[in-house]
């Protein structure tokens, strides 16, 4: 039995290439919200950046960074939110 009071819940911030337009920042917001263990997903166009919080271990992290160059876009950077 898992219990999600032990799991960690971890925002980060990731710059993101790549992107042309607003149906780029929907794409991702799709995929990534797919992934198991997300719990919310923002890709702002203008920012260049998805905010995306997520339970779980780091392991989630590369899945969603993998996802998104799986899409065509480059992530440059991850910054983690506190």
């Amino acid at each position: 039995i898992i219990t999600t009071s032990n799991m960690k819940i971890t925002t980060q911030t990731l710059t993101i290439n790549g992107m042309g337009c607003s149906n780029c920042t929907k794409s991702i917001e799709t995929a990534v919200a797919g992934i198991v263990g997300v719990q919310s997903v923002a890709v702002s166009f203008e920012e260049k950046q998805a905010a995306v919080t997520f339970s779980g271990e780091n392991a989630i992290l590369q899945t969603i960074i993998q996802t998104i160059t799986q899409l065509g876009f480059e992530v440059v950077a991850t910054t983690e939110v506190n």
